[in-house]
């Protein structure tokens, strides 16, 4: 037969202090996380609210650099829908199935940027900042201005501040006529090798002619480069190596001759009429 023993007045009282003492930090903590909760909020708000201050005053910029951009050019304002949430941290809230803890707030609105579009280059809005030191961690706002990306744009230029319109356009501008120049140049040095091959083939009926690209590297030139070349295998198996330019002017690269001996070699050179 078990003993129950009976707990005095004292322990009791012990008893119901300690518990009284757990139920005031519980309700301790409840109050602190509900005081983090309400700041949380407001400052939610107050970061929602300087973020669409931003981009108001971002779209405000774009559209004044896009009037002065003038014709060609679109102005685009890109929409994403987000939200900032403010979490209840307190570990009583916590889902223990997932271990996310329990969104008390949602601040919802629609982020947007302007950029302006011409073509395929793009400007973008950004305030420049400049920082005065190494030690400058903060730096110091320079104003709106724009920024142009772009292909066959070097991407250091990408990085640089503008702010006159001129000056954008100007850019696109020279851009395009390297971009022409280049294809022309192409198409001129096609034309050249085609032609090329034609008149040799035209001049030796006899001869082998065949067109192809070649990696050389010049004296002066430090990584080299891919060029146009025609190899020519006349009937007395004497073989020329020539690069073409865009012009149909041609250089000779190699010569050589069906020849295993020097003598042979002299024999070939003195059978060349004048």
């Amino acid at each position: 037969m078990s003993e129950v023993l009976e707990l005095t007045p004292a322990e009791l009282e012990i008893i119901r202090i300690k518990r009284e003492k757990e139920a005031l930090i519980q309700a301790e903590e409840q109050a602190k996380n509900q005081a983090r909760i309400e700041r949380d909020i407001v400052t939610c708000k107050a970061e929602v609210a300087k973020i669409i201050k931003a981009q108001n005053e971002q779209i405000a910029a774009a559209t004044e650099y896009h009037k002065q951009l003038g014709k060609g050019w679109q102005l685009n304002i890109g929409e994403t829908e987000t939200e900032k949430t403010v979490l209840d941290y307190y570990s009583g809230n916590k889902d223990e199935k997932n271990g996310h803890y329990k969104v008390i707030h949602r601040e919802t609105y629609t982020r947007k940027e302007a950029c302006i579009v011409n073509g395929n280059f793009t400007v973008r809005v950004k305030v420049q900042v400049v920082y005065g030191s190494q030690w400058d961690v903060r730096g110091t706002s320079n104003g709106w201005k724009m920024y142009l990306t772009g292909p066959a744009l070097d991407y250091k230029y990408e990085r640089k501040a503008i702010t006159k319109a001129d000056t954008i356009n100007k850019k696109i501008k020279e851009v395009r006529d390297e971009v022409e120049a280049k294809l022309n140049s192409a198409k001129r040095q096609i034309n050249a090798v085609a032609d090329t091959v034609a008149k040799m083939q035209e001049l030796y009926p006899d001869a082998e002619v065949i067109a192809s690209k070649s990696w050389r590297k010049e004296s002066y030139d430090k990584h080299g480069s891919e060029i146009d070349v025609v190899k020519v295998k006349m009937a007395n198996g004497v073989t020329s190596l020539w690069k073409v330019y865009n012009d149909g002017s041609l250089s000779r690269l190699e010569v050589n001759f069906s020849a295993s001996t020097s003598w042979e070699v002299l024999g070939l050179l003195n059978s060349i009429k004048k």
